[in-house]
């Protein structure tokens, strides 16, 4: 019986499709986002580390 139950929720999960997030949707990883980038600290998807800082470095 569990196996069956196993086979059915793998079956289940074959059919599942995975989204990236886009640039300034919210993210907690990095493969979270579609452009592989996430400020973890503002928890948004960006494609460069300064692009989407709310504040200037320098």
């Amino acid at each position: 019986m569990l196996i069956a139950q196993l086979g059915l929720l793998l079956c289940i999960l074959s059919y599942v499709t995975a989204k990236c997030q886009q640039n300034g949707d919210t993210c907690q990883m990095h493969t979270d986002c579609c452009s592989g980038m996430c400020l973890t600290y503002l928890s948004r998807c960006t494609t460069c580390p300064n692009c989407n800082l709310p504040y200037q470095i320098g």
